[in-house]
């Protein structure tokens, strides 16, 4: 009785170890199973982050080159034939202007307005200009200044980048307002909401920030008091995609050969003269030094 009594656990322990193991098992495979799960999704949640702030730093590189100095230089470029034929005269073309069209001295910008450097030159892009520092000197404000006074004429020219989504719409509405005679005042609405984006999206890195397109153009147009419905009819039309596009030929033949240019993309220099390039949001320095040359 002793001897049976004490042989029975031994039996059942036979038969429960197994099961144990095999609950032990289970656990670790369930457990396994949650924390792969687990693992797996914080791995996504990186792979998302990682991709938001590849996005961000890709943003910045593109703002921010050159050690934080405006892009671009001013070395004239004599290898380029079509620009060392050419007369200031001859890249004025029909494109909106401020100042006389008899000043001695001519400047014609090429230029983006989704394209944080020219926003910069034209001291409305503040991510780029607290990059380049306290002492930086935007030279549009400046030129268009001397071209009120009548000392030279100041010509805007359209260079949309096709890297930039809404930079053709930008330019298309800002003729359209240049066919109801505010182009300028057009063209200071887009620079100051393209400051507003790159300074939510650059500087507060709000990377739910979005550019302003077509229905914000239709906007500015309306609190610009313009004739909206000639202004729509205009910009859903692309009235002036072949003023553009003509622009962006002109520009092609002219800095054709060299690899760094970029917008914002000047010319300077005296009505009848030879045009010097000025690439990039050069302070006004750059300018004042060429002014002194044109004798």
């Amino acid at each position: 009785m002793d001897n049976a009594s004490a042989e029975q656990p031994s039996k059942n322990n036979e038969f429960l170890l197994p099961g144990a193991i095999l609950l032990a098992a289970l656990f670790v495979s369930a457990s396994l199973f949650l924390v792969s799960g687990n693992l797996s999704k914080q791995l996504t949640d990186i792979q998302a982050s990682n991709a938001n702030l590849t996005t961000t730093l890709n943003e910045v590189k593109a703002a921010f080159v050159n050690n934080g100095t405006p892009n671009g230089n001013t070395n004239p470029d004599n290898t380029n034939t079509a620009l060392a034929s050419l007369k200031m005269s001859e890249l004025i073309d029909d494109d909106p202007s401020v100042g006389p069209g008899t000043a001695p001295v001519v400047v014609v910008e090429f230029s983006d307005f989704e394209c944080p450097y020219c926003g910069a030159a034209d001291g409305r892009n503040k991510a780029l200009e607290q990059q380049f520092g306290a002492g930086y000197d935007p030279a549009v404000p400046k030129l268009i200044a001397l071209a009120q006074e009548g000392k030279i004429q100041f010509v805007y020219r359209d260079w949309p980048l096709s890297g930039h989504p809404q930079a053709m719409p930008a330019a298309l509405a800002a003729n359209c307002a240049n066919e109801q005679g505010k182009f300028w005042e057009y063209h200071d609405k887009l620079f100051e909401n393209f400051d507003a984006y790159y300074t939510k999206r650059i500087l507060e890195q709000d990377a739910n920030a979005i550019a302003p397109g077509i229905a914000e153009f239709k906007q500015f147009a309306a609190d610009l008091g313009l004739n909206t419905t000639q202004f729509n009819s205009c910009l859903d039309g692309q009235k002036y995609a072949s003023e553009i596009s003509k622009d962006l030929s002109d520009v092609g033949k002219l800095i054709a050969g060299d690899d760094q240019a970029g917008t914002p993309m000047f010319f300077v220099g005296l009505r009848d003269g030879k045009p010097q390039k000025v690439g990039g949001a050069q302070p006004f320095g750059a300018f004042e030094s060429i002014f002194k040359t044109l004798q």
